[in-house]
């Protein structure tokens, strides 16, 4: 029997992905992404024709101790997150905005076209588009992360 993994189940709604069984693909996951952070807004549960998924904001931030032994905190990273993953929707539709949680998932990144402030799409002087990058991530698994005590 496999052993239990957090990740694959949620306290929070009672129920658990399927692990995978022997001979079934146990594909190797090489981007693999876990963060601990603070949801930033309530999720969206987007119901489409084709599927329903949530997503989400997660706020991340660091912190160390100066030269002072004073706690120091760095500047605050958003994460858009977006999940398809039934259980996950569920969880999201209990977490209120500044839960503190863990995630587990994958990156992706889509490229679009950049606009100003009118809206008006950006071009470089020879008026070649200019292309940004985005990072979602799709999150496979959500838990409820505990503050730990700084020493």
């Amino acid at each position: 029997m496999p052993a239990f993994d957090p990740f694959l189940c949620s306290g929070l709604t009672g129920t658990c992905f399927k692990q995978p069984q022997q001979g079934e693909n146990n594909m190797a996951k090489n981007n693999l992404v876990i963060l601990t952070g603070n949801i930033g807004a309530e999720a969206k549960i987007i119901e489409t024709e084709q599927s329903t998924f949530v997503s989400a904001s997660l706020a991340t931030t660091d912190s160390y101790k100066d030269e002072n032994e004073e706690w120091q905190q760095t500047e605050t990273v958003w994460h858009n997150l977006i999940s398809f993953h039934p259980v996950v929707i569920e969880t999201f539709k209990i977490l209120k905005k500044g839960t503190r949680i863990k995630i587990k998932g994958s990156v992706s990144y889509r490229k679009f076209q950049a606009v100003n402030e009118e809206g008006r799409l950006l071009t470089t002087e020879d008026g070649t588009p200019i292309l940004k990058q985005e990072a979602t991530i799709r999150v496979d698994a959500v838990e409820l992360a505990p503050l730990f005590k700084k020493r």
